[in-house]
């Protein structure tokens, strides 16, 4: 299975993300702060930036949001 864990870069959303990893999913980790992907790349998860407080983007054009639909 694909998983994508916001907040997965940090905390229990980064151990939810070595647990599944473990188990032999793909993990997506999306997360605000680009200096905590390498901890979340270091488990096996693939790290994307995403603001949950941002506003909605108007489109799929949105490069995190691009990179989001291509990896599902």
């Amino acid at each position: 299975m694909k998983y994508i864990i916001v907040g997965g870069t940090s905390g229990i959303g980064l151990a939810t993300a070595r647990m599944a990893i473990e188990a032999g999913h793909s993990v997506l980790a999306a997360g605000r702060d680009e200096a905590k992907f390498p901890e979340a790349e270091s488990v096996g998860a693939k790290a994307a930036q995403i603001d949950a407080s941002d506003p909605p983007p108007s489109s799929a054009s949105s490069p995190n949001m691009a990179s989001l639909i291509t990896w599902c």
